[in-house]
């Protein structure tokens, strides 16, 4: 008689936990996406990786502001194009890495992207994996979906630390190539 209150006990709790979702589910989805980006702004204070993404990719071209093209890094590899044969291999080679360093920022904002279409999608058909808490044969599934939205939040929190330190220094990097060549 003990195990069944403890079982009824334990039914109205889940039960009530899903009525409570369902009645205030539009403040849920709204307090989750907003929890996120408060979780991104507490790791890294008003740190935008877009932004600086946006102006590594302007020094690396030359567009950015007091550069025009041959001040860019596009344009010292392509001066190195037009001399000798160790130009020539000095092009290729910064060629390359300009193109793995777009690579990874177009792959970074792609996965930023897709954890953040995740974990929308996920929330989307919430509605069909919270009663599944209700039901000891259909706990898993609940407990599935919720490790997807968690493991989905973990992305960008992760992808905005490592823009943080890593774009930093490739940007001291070539400020410093900069000031070594004499470029403002």
């Amino acid at each position: 008689e003990r195990q069944l209150m403890q079982k009824t006990v334990i039914y109205f709790i889940k039960f009530g936990f899903v009525a409570f979702y369902y009645l205030f589910i539009d403040a849920i989805i709204n307090t989750v996406i907003g929890s996120l980006y408060q979780i991104i702004t507490i790791l890294n204070g008003t740190y935008l990786p877009f932004a600086q993404l946006d102006n590594l990719i302007g020094k690396m071209i030359g567009m950015g502001p007091n550069l025009v093209l041959a001040q860019g890094l596009i344009g010292l590899i392509g001066a190195a194009l037009m001399s000798s044969t160790t130009g020539v291999f000095l092009f290729m080679s910064g060629f390359m890495g300009l193109l793995d360093l777009l690579l990874l920022a177009f792959s970074l904002v792609f996965t930023y992207l897709l954890a953040i279409t995740l974990i929308c999608f996920m929330l989307a058909v919430s509605p069909f994996f919270v009663p599944c808490i209700l039901f000891a044969q259909t706990d898993r599934y609940f407990t599935k979906w919720y490790k997807i939205i968690l493991s989905g939040a973990l992305v960008p929190i992760l992808i905005v630390t490592f823009c943080y330190f890593s774009l930093t220094l490739i940007d001291r990097q070539i400020t410093h190539i900069f000031d070594l060549l004499g470029f403002p």
